[in-house]
């Protein structure tokens, strides 16, 4: 691990790269390397902030693909924290799905929740959807769709996808306010349009559903969700068994 950190550091035989340098040698100095306490050091002294943060989650990938280091989730989630705690959004999203899951260390709903709320901060489209997920299914929180709808929205409004889908499966069942057949189909035609799977058959679910009245108000609504209508026509054609 030490010379790998060596190689990329000088550009022996692999082109340098100062974050993958200092991933081998962090990973060295924890298994023990005394050659690498002082080459991690003269890193620390010498590359900018981000870089070692980015050296953190290369780390954090190579202990989980199990690639070139021994898989080790529990050392990667660890890594992942570093790396959230420097501020860094990638590594916030990880360290969160890990604690909602479980994944590498144990299964903290409020740590996590912490973390979304972090992400959301910055009006981030994943952390606002990870807290309406928290909110929907009461992960450490009662259970409140209301809430869970509001934080799908702000998410949805930036495209989120799995946020769409969120709003889409709450309008058609009126989990968190009244049924909207109308508003699940629009979401559903969006994300047909987007081929997210399973989408275009919900659209044509709810569609059969619908009233003609409320047929004409969702064709109203469609440009406003930058839905192209004979572009949707087609799809659902095809989803129609």
């Amino acid at each position: 691990m030490f010379n790998l950190g060596a190689a990329y550091y000088n550009g022996d035989g692999v082109q340098i790269d100062d974050d993958l340098s200092y991933a081998w040698f962090a990973l060295a100095k924890e298994a023990g390397s005394s050659q690498a306490v002082e080459a991690v050091a003269r890193a620390e002294s010498q590359l900018p902030a981000w870089r070692i943060t980015d050296g953190y989650k290369r780390i954090a990938r190579l202990c989980e693909d199990g690639v070139y280091a021994p898989g080790n989730q529990a050392q990667a989630a660890s890594w992942w924290l570093k790396a959230a705690i420097r501020g860094d959004k990638e590594a916030q999203v990880a360290i969160a799905n890990k604690l909602l899951n479980g994944e590498g260390v144990p299964q903290d709903f409020a740590r996590a929740r912490y973390w979304c709320s972090e992400i959301a901060k910055d009006g981030e489209a994943t952390g606002q959807f990870c807290l309406g997920h928290i909110y929907q299914k009461g992960l450490g929180v009662p259970t409140n769709a209301k809430t869970a709808r509001r934080w799908y929205q702000d998410a949805a409004n930036q495209g989120h996808i799995a946020a769409i889908r969120a709003l889409a499966q709450m309008d058609e069942t009126g989990e968190g306010a009244n049924v909207d057949l109308t508003e699940a189909f629009v979401l559903y035609a969006e994300l047909a349009l987007a081929k997210d799977k399973g989408a275009a058959q919900a659209a044509v679910r709810v569609k059969n559903q619908m009233t003609a009245k409320q047929w004409k108000q969702a064709q109203k609504l469609l440009p406003t969700h930058r839905v192209d209508p004979q572009k949707l026509d087609a799809l659902l054609q095809s989803a129609t068994p």
